[in-house]
């Protein structure tokens, strides 16, 4: 198998773990920000198996979902308004996964008081946005990590090392497909009644002025993000069309990139068959990568050998984007989910709505 920087990831916070963090032993107090239905599903959970970390104050307007949460996860600071959370509690941290629409503002205001940051994707809705919010980090010296899922994902950390070693020769094509049922999250047929996490969604996908979009916007910038981050390819060209504006469930975009290379990637939130059915392909001038779903699976073909087949339990652990903040902070280390990484990405489901509106004469 491939070298991976995963190993190495996973052994730098082990260090950290075994040592107490010698080098600081004050507990991070970190803040959460959209104290909602993804943040109980995925990074708290995270962040309570972490050392020497303390979740002081959760912010959520619902103060039943808020009170639901916070005594879930024993959080002791409980408040309505983010700005009064983060006077009484000044946090090291804060965990962002509110609607899409308040990430600029609220991330902004975070960098502004010298609190490094977590924020669910997408960083903002307009690349002019994100590239604000990487610059003011980087001038704070702050940690700012975005929680895109490939940089977080094994599989997509050994597809990025075969590619970036040539196992399948110079890029010339590749093909992702997500399809899901998940047309409730966007108000079209009601929430199934057992949901996991905490506390359950609201409906913020299915307004434009919150969710930014739909679908592209949403679960779209993980395939995105794929694309970009496994390759390293730069896009030239983005074209796209969609089923409807500006609350997309359908999007296909095309991408041409400027090694030569074509891309698509078309993603469904209303497909009626309720399991997920997804693939990627990376075609290359010596062989293919292939990676199936459900399990995670990644297969290289090459012609004239035997394929060559990994399951995700055989990859590197790689770090949550919770642990990977805590790594951050305490060793001065860049993130895996970078903004630079999200800036491309941004740009590239920018440029597809404008594209999508352009075609349906919206723009």
């Amino acid at each position: 198998m491939s070298t991976s920087i995963a190993p190495q990831i996973s052994e730098d916070l082990t260090g950290f773990c075994r040592k107490g963090y010698d080098m600081n032993p004050k507990p991070l107090r970190i803040a959460v920000m959209g104290a909602g239905w993804f943040a109980s599903r995925r990074h708290l959970p995270d962040l309570m198996e972490l050392p020497d970390v303390q979740v002081a104050a959760a912010c959520r307007r619902d103060q039943d979902a808020l009170a639901r949460f916070c005594d879930h996860f024993n959080i002791p600071g409980r408040f309505s308004d983010y700005g009064q959370m983060l006077d009484a509690t000044r946090p090291d941290a804060v965990v962002i996964a509110s609607p899409h629409a308040l990430h600029f503002e609220q991330t902004a205001e975070c960098l502004r008081r010298g609190v490094h940051v977590l924020v669910e994707k997408p960083l903002a809705l307009k690349a002019v946005d994100a590239e604000q919010l990487a610059a003011l980090a980087a001038n704070r010296g702050l940690t700012l990590a975005v929680a895109l899922n490939p940089p977080y994902w094994r599989h997509c950390h050994l597809l990025r090392d075969w590619i970036a070693e040539g196992r399948i020769g110079r890029l010339e094509a590749v093909e992702i497909v997500w399809l899901n049922c998940a047309a409730g999250l966007f108000g079209k047929e009601p929430l199934p009644e057992r949901l996991p996490g905490i506390v359950r969604p609201t409906g913020f996908r299915s307004d434009p002025e919150l969710g930014g979009g739909g679908h592209l916007m949403d679960g779209g910038q993980h395939n995105i993000s794929e694309l970009l981050w496994v390759t390293g390819a730069t896009p030239s060209a983005v074209s796209a069309a969609m089923d409807q504006l500006p609350v997309d469930l359908r999007a296909s975009v095309s991408i041409s990139l400027k090694n030569g290379a074509i891309a698509s990637v078309t993603g469904l939130a209303d497909s009626r068959l309720g399991t997920r059915r997804a693939h990627s392909a990376y075609y290359g001038s010596e062989g293919t990568l292939r990676l199936s779903v459900a399990p995670f699976r990644v297969t290289l073909e090459r012609q004239g050998a035997d394929n060559v087949v990994v399951d995700e339990h055989e990859m590197p652990v790689v770090l949550s984007p919770a642990a990977d903040l805590v790594r951050c902070i305490r060793s001065g280390a860049a993130p895996l989910g970078t903004a630079a990484h999200a800036i491309e990405t941004t740009r590239v489901i920018e440029m597809a709505y404008q594209s999508a509106a352009r075609q349906t004469g919206s723009a």
